[in-house]
C-alpha cells in the first residue's frame, strides 16, 4: 500500500438527495487532498457490480468514501457492492445502513433500548392497517406527519393538519408506490447528536446541536438551501435530556450494528407536560452517512469539537483501513 492512501470518493447515486450527495462529496474530496491523500472523485449514477468493480479497479484505490445518501446509495445496496468487491469502505456495512434506512425497522429497535426518557412514537399506518380502518375514519389522528419508510433529507415529508390532507398526502404516496409512516405531530425543539467512532474505544458523541427553522418546519429547503435557518452548538437543554439522548443514540448504533459515523434526529417537546414532568424527547430517525455540506451538522459539530474537516475525513478513511484490510494486488 502506497505511504499516501489513494482515496476514491463516490457521489451522486440515483437517489433523490444526489444534489446533496454531489455537494459534499466534492467537499470531502477537497478535504482529503487538504489532509495528504491522493483523491479520485467519481459522480456515479447506479452501477452495476461490475461496472463499480471496473472503476474502482481503474482508480487503484485503497479505501472507498462513499458519500450517497438515500435507499440505494445510503440503505445497502451499494455497501453490498463494495463489499462483494473486497474494498474497504466509509461507514456502515450492509446490513447496518440496510436497517436503519428502514424507518419502521429502526423504531422497533429503538423501542427495545433507549431510556425511559426518551419516547418512539407508534407508526399510526400499522396501527389503522391492524384495525382494517381507514385513515379517514381514524377520528381525532391529524395532526400527523406522513414520511416515506426509507427515505432523508425531509424528502417527501407532509405535514398534515386535517383528515383531507392526510388523506392527500396517502393519496400521493400510494400513486408513487411509496411506503410511508405515519406519525403524530409533536410540537418541540428538534435536536440532533452526531457520533463518531474511535479505533480501539468505541463510538463518543460530538455536540448536540440544535435546528431552527425560520419558516417553522425544517424541511429540505430549509437544510440545504437556506441561509437563514438558525443551528445552534451545545444548546441548553432540559436536566438529564442530553446524556438521555446520548445513550440512546449510541444504544440504538450499537444495536443496529453501525460503524464509523452515524447520526440520530430526536424532537424535545415543549407540550403536554406537567409542570413537575421533564419534557420527552422524541426519538426519530438514525442516518447512517450524514450530510458533508456546508449546512450539515455532522462536520459543523465536529468542527465545534475541535476537529476541522481535513482531520475529520482522514480520521474516517483510517477507520475503514483499519476495519477491513484491502485485498492483495
Amino acid at each position: 500500500m502506497s505511504a499516501s492512501p489513494r482515496v476514491l470518493v463516490l457521489a451522486g447515486g440515483p437517489d433523490g438527495e444526489r444534489d446533496v450527495s454531489i455537494e459534499g462529496g466534492a467537499t470531502v474530496a477537497a478535504a482529503l487532498r487538504d489532509a495528504g491523500f491522493t483523491v479520485e472523485h467519481r459522480v456515479i449514477d447506479r452501477p452495476t457490480v461490475d461496472e463499480l468493480g471496473a472503476m474502482i479497479t481503474s482508480c487503484s484505490t485503497d479505501v472507498v468514501v462513499p458519500l450517497l445518501h438515500g435507499p440505494w446509495g445510503e440503505g445497502g445496496v451499494l455497501q453490498a457492492m463494495l463489499q462483494s468487491l473486497g474494498i474497504p469502505f466509509v461507514g456502515s456495512q450492509e446490513a447496518g445502513a440496510h436497517l436503519a434506512m428502514d424507518k419502521r425497522a429502526t423504531k422497533r429497535v429503538a423501542r427495545a433500548v433507549v431510556p425511559d426518557i426518551i419516547t418512539v412514537l407508534d407508526d399510526l399506518a400499522v396501527e389503522w392497517e391492524a384495525l382494517g380502518m381507514h385513515p379517514g375514519l381514524a377520528t381525532g389522528a391529524p395532526p400527523v406527519v406522513v414520511k416515506p419508510n426509507a427515505d432523508g433529507s425531509s424528502l417527501g415529508v407532509t405535514i398534515c393538519p386535517d383528515e383531507s390532507a392526510l388523506a392527500l398526502a396517502l393519496t400521493e404516496a400510494h400513486r408513487a408506490d411509496q411506503d410511508v409512516i405515519v406519525e403524530p405531530m409533536i410540537c418541540g425543539r428538534e435536536i440532533t447528536v452526531p457520533l463518531l467512532e474511535h479505533a480501539g474505544t468505541g463510538w463518543t458523541s460530538l455536540p448536540i446541536c440544535e435546528v431552527e427553522p425560520s419558516a417553522g418546519v425544517y424541511d429540505h429547503e430549509a437544510k440545504y438551501h437556506r441561509d437563514d435557518t438558525r443551528y445552534t452548538v451545545h444548546p441548553p437543554l432540559p436536566d438529564g435530556v442530553a446524556h438521555a439522548v446520548e445513550r440512546a443514540t449510541l444504544a440504538i448504533a450499537e444495536r443496529l450494528g453501525l460503524r464509523h459515523l452515524c447520526r440520530a434526529d430526536y424532537i424535545i417537546e415543549t407540550d403536554h407536560h406537567g409542570p413537575t414532568e421533564p419534557p420527552r424527547a422524541v426519538f426519530l430517525e438514525i442516518n447512517t452517512m450524514p450530510g458533508f455540506t456546508a449546512h450539515s451538522f455532522f462536520p459543523m459539530t465536529a468542527a465545534a469539537a475541535g476537529i476541522p474537516l481535513p482531520a475529520l475525513c482522514a480520521h474516517l478513511v483510517h477507520l475503514a483501513m483499519a476495519d477491513t484490510p484491502a485485498p492483495g494486488r
